[in-house]
Order: structure tokens, then C-alpha cells, then sequence
């Protein structure tokens, strides 16, 4: 049998990275031929080196937008963060390839199209992020969806009271209780917004409006699928983003996986709460966009957060001050439609400028 021809985009970042090792282990089934990445120009061509890739792709938004680049490929897997992976995210439906994704920012910002996009070519997009994964493995042939219940680990701020929170740096918002990952979702756990995020993705992944979220801190029960008959559904496994990876991959198939495995008795509980949209109110105002249902509500938040935790990151801002800005930014900009990605680019601009203007600082 033929191996799968694999590409990875944003191999050298944190879900790219584990890509790779996942990829490593089943060398007898999958064959990598694209890597790609912004500018970790050395770590790449380790990548390439390792791998034995002879295309390889560095600071070429350009190459990356046109669907020829994935030609030789069966899955590519888009880890690219932020914007920068919305139009890699149009070209790959528009290829021969198959789109496994952690880029959640393509369905936030431009989900109503991308779902017109995969019916035109006859495509489904797989989910990488546990979240949706999970959601993913629960579904069935019906799919009488009644609710989506999306878990969070509360990230590294979730016992602190409101008080405490405020003045936190963003050194202390990096230090996740369980996950390791990227600064920029690791800070939108910290302010639950990286769950926002998902709400708006899970709405688009699959179609279905009603979604909720528990603060779940054990991070087992990865989300909960409840259907019309009031049956629930759920998928738990290791916080081990390698695990979701590896599904995604081998869809819709399973392969034999060595190592640690989930064991209950270890675990001793699970507990949920409902969050407290008063100590993180960034996912209080993600559910009013889900309300909303539109790319350019969405749109809005998703770039008005990006500004708004790199001015955090950058300590030019308070905690708080990310919810204001993105609120801000809604009621100056929610007006009119997105029809396409220029669309998505010009808003992103003015959103820049503005935020810009309001604080000071480099975005």
C-alpha cells in the first residue's frame, strides 16, 4: 500500500511541531513532501533534513494561496496561527487534498463561506483541536444534534478571584495549569477567549447554534454531544494534543498507539462549573457574536483579540482591557458584510489603526 502524502503548513510552530511527531512514529504510512513556515528558516530545514523533504516553503504567502502548491499532496495539515492561515485554508479545499486544521481563526473569520466553499468541492474539513475532534468522533448518521457542550480547562487564571486577576502580567497568563502551547492561545485561555473562538467554530464545523461551555479542570472530557433524546456523548482521553493529531490523520481510520494511556482511577473525579462570565468576560462576549451568526461579528472579535494580546503580551495592557478593546471594536465596526477575503484583510487593517490610536503601542 501506498503511503499518505502528507504537508504540514506552520510546520515549525507548536501544533506543527507535534505534527511531526506524530508523523514520525508511522513512517511505514505516511510520507511528508510540503513543509511550510513563516520564517524559522533553520529549524525548517532540520524539519527537511529529518524528513527528507524537498519542498519546503518559507515566507511565501503568495505560493501558499494557490491551490497548485498542495498538488502532490493527500492531507495537508494547516498549523498556521492568526489570519495568515485564512487563504492557505481556501486554496487547500480548492485542491486535491484533504484539510486537517488547527487554524481556527479561517472558520471564525470567514465560516459561513468556507462552508460554501466545501460543498462546491465536495469537501469536509477535520478538526485538530480536541474540542472539535471530540465532537467530531461523537457524531452519527443522523446527527439529531440538540446541544454542543465545549470543555475548558479554565486556564492559568481560573481560581484567582477578579481582584487578583486584573493587575496579572502576561508572564503569569503563560503558565497553563495543563497545556503546553503557543503565547497567544495560551493567553486567550487565560481569558477564556480561546474558547470564544471555538464557539464560533463548532458552529461552523457543525452547524449547530445551541453550544454551551463547562469549566471542566481535569481536561478528560474533551466535549460533550447531546442529542435530541437526551443522550450524551463524550470522548476522553489524555490532555495530549498528539492524540486528536493522530485521528485527524488516520480518519477515518484508527492506528495502534504506544504510551501512556487515560486511566480513571488515577483521575479519581471529574468536576464542570459553569464559568463565570464576570471574572472572563471576553467568553461572555464571544456568545453574544455567536447570537450574531455573521463573518463580520465574528471577524471583529477575532481580529480585535489578536490586537489586543499582543498589546498584553507586549505588558502595554491590563487583563481587562482585552474584553474592552474587542467590545470596542465591535461597536465601531459592526456594520456591513464580509463577502470576501480582501474584506476580512481591509477590516483587519482598520482595526489596527484604531486600536493603535486608542492605546499606543506596536501590534
Amino acid at each position: 500500500m501506498s503511503k499518505v502524502k502528507v504537508g504540514v503548513i506552520g510546520s515549525t510552530g507548536s501544533v506543527g511541531k507535534q505534527v511531526l511527531s506524530v508523523i514520525s512514529r508511522y513512517k511505514e504510512k505516511y510520507e511528508i513532501v510540503l513543509l511550510a513556515c513563516k520564517n524559522s528558516y533553520d529549524l525548517i530545514k532540520q524539519q527537511a533534513k529529518q524528513f527528507k523533504v524537498k519542498d519546503i516553503i518559507v515566507n511565501d504567502d503568495e505560493k501558499l494561496s494557490n491551490p497548485d502548491t498542495y498538488k502532490n499532496c493527500d492531507v495537508v495539515c494547516n498549523a498556521i496561527s492568526d489570519i495568515s492561515g485564512l487563504l492557505p485554508t481556501i486554496a487547500i479545499i480548492k485542491s486535491r487534498a484533504r484539510l486537517i486544521t488547527a487554524n481556527k481563526e479561517s472558520l471564525v473569520l470567514f465560516g459561513h463561506q468556507l462552508n460554501k466553499l466545501c460543498t462546491e468541492y465536495n469537501k469536509n474539513i477535520i478538526p485538530l483541536d480536541s474540542e472539535h475532534s471530540a465532537i467530531f468522533q461523537c457524531l452519527e448518521k443522523n446527527n439529531n444534534i440538540y446541544r454542543l457542550i465545549l470543555t475548558a480547562s479554565g486556564g492559568a487564571f481560573r481560581d484567582l478571584k477578579k481582584e487578583e486577576i486584573k493587575h496579572k502580567k502576561a508572564f503569569e497568563a503563560l503558565k497553563h495549569p495543563i497545556w503546553k502551547m503557543g503565547d497567544k492561545i495560551t493567553v486567550d485561555s487565560a481569558t477564556l477567549m480561546n474558547k470564544g473562538l471555538e464557539l464560533i467554530e463548532a458552529r461552523h464545523f457543525f452547524d449547530c447554534l445551541n453550544i454551551d461551555v463547562l469549566i471542566h479542570n481535569e481536561s478528560v472530557i474533551h466535549s460533550i454531544v447531546e442529542f435530541e433524546d437526551s443522550f450524551q456523548k463524550c470522548i476522553m482521553s489524555l490532555a495530549n494534543m498528539e492524540l486528536p493529531i493522530q485521528y485527524a490523520l488516520s480518519y477515518p481510520n484508527r492506528l495502534k498507539r504506544d504510551g501512556e494511556r487515560l486511566k480513571l482511577e488515577d483521575i479519581g473525579k471529574l468536576t464542570f462549573n459553569i464559568p463565570d462570565y464576570d471574572r472572563f468576560p471576553c467568553l461572555k462576549t464571544a456568545k453574544n457574536v455567536l447570537k450574531l451568526d455573521t463573518d463580520l461579528s465574528s471577524s471583529i472579535m477575532c481580529l480585535a483579540n489578536s490586537k489586543a494580546v499582543n498589546l498584553y503580551l507586549q505588558d502595554k495592557i491590563y487583563f481587562y482591557d482585552i474584553n474592552k478593546i474587542i467590545v470596542n471594536c465591535l461597536e465601531k465596526f459592526n456594520s456591513g458584510h464580509i463577502e470576501n477575503p480582501k474584506d476580512i484583510f481591509n477590516l483587519n487593517n482598520e482595526i489596527k489603526k484604531y486600536v493603535t490610536s486608542i492605546v499606543g503601542g506596536t501590534l
